[in-house]
């Protein structure tokens, strides 16, 4: 509007010039002025326009730039307030790191403090199962080296020792028949009862899992509980309680421990060793026996899963146990009883019995598939402790029991045997008979048949001792000898009392 109103004023001033000056070439200028001036108007207008698109654009892009410096400078107030967040944040875990380097310090030293507190501990390995055979093969030569030989009759015919034998928990569980005899089954039997012995003392005293108190039932069950329901927790326990028994102490109270064991099994078998150098190389042996195992259970008890010795017998269980066999020869298990028994032979003479039943001979069964295996648990299998509850599981190492042929074969031996005490006796009751006949016979004036129909001389008086059977009997009177008693009759059939008999040559 106010250029609409200046283009007015211009051309009203331009025509009052006109109508003063009057000149055309004046008003002709002032029309090409005016043109000139409409023109550059236009272009302005145009200019102007424009000007005012580019504002609006500018506007328009300054306000959407405006609006990102706007969240830029929100996001980066956010990033400040962020920063300051990670710099106190990184300020605490900077203490806290420095706090726990300082705890791990300690811990590590902890650690290694109570590492020396504790045994480093082993794992499980074939040998393992090697090292626990060995330890029956070792008791059994033991055991055979000692009942697996010939007895003498006084020690066969020792009934109270026998019995002290029997006394043992081992028979307890198992019914072992004992013959008294030196046959085949007598040595098999003994020398099993005597390895059952060996094995429950040393499954009492050696095979545990710790040594360092005494007696330790308890605590070797609790260990046994804790192996089965925290197996790393209980091999902790047994660790840090290995290490605890070291040093001199440890060792004697070890000593005493094997000491005990070996005093032990020696209280139930010694009474059948007369002799004191019997008795003492059998407490040898069981001294170095007890020993042995002993060095070698302390490498079980450095493993880490926890191993025990089980005497719990299933029939069904063929990886649990082996039938017993014995390594000395001569000294082998029968197929079956009939077997035994045919090989048998039965003695008619007392004194002859002992070297007749020594040549019996048995079938020796298969280890491997027996199937005639008893409840007689001889030497325990051993198993991994946190698998023992496990009927599925198989044993670490096989025990050994009895098959049902031997022990049927030993029981009809001891119905047939003749107990060496009930011989003796019989010969001594004899001998006493004789003596008490001849005093008997001096005394009422009689003569005694001779063996070989030789006749007797006079009974009166004193003489010396008696002719052998078949010779001429001396007199009993002056410078006579006397004649030969054989028991209530003599050899052709005279009773001492009838004084018949064939004539002999007389005493002077």
């Amino acid at each position: 509007m106010s250029r609409d109103k200046n283009h007015a004023e211009i051309i009203a001033r331009l025509i009052n010039s006109l109508y003063e000056n009057r000149s055309l070439e004046h008003i002709k200028g002032v029309l090409e002025q005016n043109a000139e001036l409409e023109d550059e108007n236009k272009k302005l207008k145009i200019t102007n326009d424009q000007f005012d698109r580019k504002i609006a654009q500018y506007v328009t892009k300054y306000d959407a730039m405006k609006s990102k410096f706007d969240a830029k400078d929100s996001e980066l107030d956010g990033l400040f307030k962020e920063k300051n967040d990670l710099v106190d944040r990184n300020s605490v875990l900077e203490n806290q790191y420095q706090t726990a380097t300082l705890e791990l310090i300690d811990v590590r030293e902890e650690l290694r403090r109570l590492r020396r507190f504790a045994v480093k501990l082993n794992t499980l390995s074939d040998a393992t199962e090697s090292l626990l055979n060995g330890l029956f093969f070792k008791a059994r030569n033991v055991a055979e080296q000692f009942f697996g030989v010939d007895f003498t009759e006084e020690t066969l015919a020792d009934l109270t020792s026998w019995e002290t034998l029997r006394k043992h928990d081992a028979f307890d569980r198992n019914m072992i028949p004992i013959p008294l005899t030196n046959s085949v089954v007598g040595k098999q039997m003994r020398t099993a009862a005597f390895l059952a012995i060996i094995a429950v003392e040393l499954s009492r005293y050696i095979f545990q899992p710790v040594y360092i108190v005494e007696d330790a039932d308890e605590l070797c069950e609790a260990l046994s509980d804790l192996a089965k329901d925290a197996t790393e927790q209980e091999a902790y326990v047994r660790s840090v309680l290995l290490a605890a028994f070291r040093g001199k102490q440890a060792q004697d109270a070890l000593q005493r421990r094997l000491d005990r064991t070996a005093d032990t099994i020696f209280s139930f078998v010694g009474g059948l060793f007369g002799s004191s150098a019997a008795k003492g190389a059998l407490r040898m042996s069981l001294g170095d026996l007890c020993r042995e195992a002993s060095i070698e259970w302390q490498r079980i008890q450095s493993l880490k899963e926890k191993i025990e010795p089980s005497f719990r017998f299933f029939h069904s269980d063929d990886d649990e146990w082996k039938p017993l066999v014995f390594k000395t020869p001569g000294l082998v298990s029968p197929a079956s009883p009939k077997a035994q028994l045919q090989n048998s032979p039965t003695p008619k003479a007392p004194n002859k019995r002992s070297a007749k039943q020594g040549q019996q001979q048995a079938a020796k069964p298969d280890e491997e598939t027996a199937p005639d295996l008893a409840d007689a648990v001889i030497w325990p299998s051993f198993w991994v402790a946190s698998l023992l509850q496990y009927d599925d599981e198989t044993a670490l190492a096989r025990g050994y029991v009895l098959c049902e042929s031997q022990i049927a074969t030993a029981k009809e031996e001891e119905k047939t045997q003749v107990v060496p005490g009930t011989r003796r006796a019989a010969r001594r009751d004899v001998r006493r008979a004789r003596t008490m006949s001849t005093g008997v016979v001096g005394q009422m004036g009689m003569r005694p048949s001779s063996s070989s129909g030789g006749e007797v001389g006079s009974l009166t008086g004193t003489g010396s001792a008696a002719a052998p059977p078949g010779g001429g009997g001396g007199g009993m009177g002056s410078g006579g000898s006397g004649a030969t008693v054989a028991g209530v009759a003599n050899a052709n059939g005279g009773s001492f009392l009838s004084g018949k008999g064939g004539g002999g040559p007389k005493g002077g």
